[in-house]
């Protein structure tokens, strides 16, 4: 700092000891940009070029707190809890685009499928399947009728299709198919 022209590099503005930005940036041995992304962040400055070389300390948490009017704690605290919910929300997005990115590849890769296609699939084969467990009664009382009656192929085929009936309905509803205890 140069001595010569004190006045211009500091004075007292609201009973507080404030430097010029040129002063401060020299003090710190930082770059006005510096300061400046320090002033976007939540460093509070005085007046237009002109800055309180305790706040700045205090809120670059190189000097200790102090005693500090409820105020002063209370706006100090706003401004910290600002900052880290902005960052931590930066690191939430990040950690979100990153998984983001990680399923699209998986999904170009063929590691994932698509829900619609893997939904029309199950629909398809889920159909074809019931109406092949509902014609098997029929093929079933077919291979039986030259071993017994007509009315015992007939009392086959019911019989065999209400179990299989009663077990898709289960199996709709519940997902678990449980015997039923037929009574004869």
């Amino acid at each position: 700092m140069i001595m010569g022209k004190r006045s211009t590099e500091y004075k007292f503005i609201k009973e507080k000891h404030c430097f010029s930005t040129q002063a401060l940036c020299q003090i710190l041995d930082i770059s006005r940009q510096t300061l400046s992304d320090w002033e976007k962040a939540g460093c509070s400055k005085i007046s237009r070029g002109w800055w309180c070389i305790d706040d700045v300390l205090r809120w670059r948490g190189l000097v200790g707190n102090g005693l500090k009017t409820e105020a002063e704690a209370k706006t100090d605290k706003e401004k910290t809890s600002l900052h880290e919910l902005k960052l931590t929300s930066e690191v939430n997005l990040k950690q979100a685009q990153a998984e983001a990115a990680q399923i699209k590849n998986k999904v170009s890769q063929g590691e994932y499928l698509e829900k619609s296609a893997v939904v029309e699939d199950l629909h398809r084969f889920l159909t074809v399947f019931k109406k092949s467990l509902q014609n098997l009664s029929r093929k079933i009382s077919a291979e039986y009728a030259h071993y017994v009656d007509e009315i015992e192929a007939r009392r086959i085929e019911v019989t065999t299709s209400k179990i299989i009936n009663d077990a898709l309905n289960q199996l709709s509803i519940t997902g678990v198919y449980e015997k039923s205890k037929v009574k004869r």
